[in-house]
């Protein structure tokens, strides 16, 4: 059985950079698929945008999630963002659980680890959350996936190498 483990957190708190850091020392990983969504569906022209469509477009980012990571072939690997992070976004847009959350959620991933806040918060052009909005969703993805059942391991603030570090020392 696969060994999938992720990496996540609210907006821009450095998934990525973490993610790149693990995948620089010779780890598999699998990156994010919001925005891939977001730069596809923008590209087509379509509302399947988490500020138009939130319904579709955390479905098709599910979807996405569970594609990728039934694709990768190594045994233990990590990912930015696992499949319950679309759960915190529906919630705080009001919305209930996907079919694809439900069905994929629950006991999928060997372990979870949340990325403390950083000091600063930088918006971008898929990125238009508030700050105020990126602490709910930071806090309501922890609630997220402890409600599926798992034990969320806190990565503390530090540098990206000290945080991979305390990643690998805690698998």
């Amino acid at each position: 059985m696969k060994k999938i483990y992720v990496i996540t957190g609210g907006p821009g708190i450095g998934k990525t950079t973490v993610i790149e850091g693990l995948e620089k020392k010779g780890f598999f990983v699998a990156h994010e698929c919001a925005r891939e969504v977001i730069k596809e569906e923008t590209e087509k022209g379509t509302d399947v945008l988490p500020w138009a469509d939130l319904k579709t477009y955390q479905e098709r980012v599910a979807m996405r999630q569970i594609e990728k990571e039934e694709s990768v072939t190594a045994e233990a690997f990590f990912v930015d963002r696992g499949v319950v992070d679309g759960l915190a976004y529906l919630r705080i847009g009001g919305l209930p659980s996907n079919e694809t959350i439900e069905k994929f959620g629950r006991g999928r991933y060997a372990k979870v680890f949340l990325l403390d806040r950083l000091p600063f918060y930088e918006n971008d052009s898929e990125r238009k959350e508030s700050l105020d909005v990126q602490e709910k969703i930071h806090d309501e993805i922890k609630k997220a996936y402890e409600d599926f059942g798992y034990s969320v391991t806190t990565v503390p603030f530090g540098t990206p190498d000290e945080r991979v570090g305390y990643i690998l020392g805690n698998l």
